[in-house]
């Protein structure tokens, strides 16, 4: 069953990749799980491979370190790890990014955070 939400934030993992598209960079996968932990989506640009994490909220008014807590970040590198050594990536940059979007589904911002984090 999904929650309403599961669904309000599949909403905005849906508006980030197509913002994200619309700023230059190939989608190559969403929701990328394994059993270490998952991304929500996978992006290139130029010679970069993007990780990015994607927080939904109605109003802006949210702690962005407490969401994205240093487990969460852990998690996100170890299956950033398993992306690589499955697609097995050479000679690219990797980097971690966050897309914050708030609002709702037709009245929404976007703030883009790159490099939010290191692993």
């Amino acid at each position: 069953m999904i929650t309403p939400r599961r669904l309000f934030g599949d909403q905005g993992e849906a508006l980030a990749a197509k913002w994200l598209e619309q700023q230059g960079f190939t989608i190559i996968t969403k929701n990328y799980q394994v059993r270490l932990g998952e991304i929500d989506i996978v992006a290139r640009k130029e010679q970069s491979i993007v990780f990015v994490e994607v927080k939904t909220r109605k109003q802006a008014s949210f702690n962005l370190g407490a969401t994205i807590t240093i487990t969460k970040q852990r998690r996100i590198g170890r299956a950033a790890t398993s992306f690589i050594l499955s697609h097995a990536i050479k000679n690219m940059s990797l980097r971690f990014d966050v897309i914050i979007i708030v609002g709702s589904e037709t009245n929404y911002s976007i703030q883009h955070i790159p490099n939010a984090f290191t692993i």
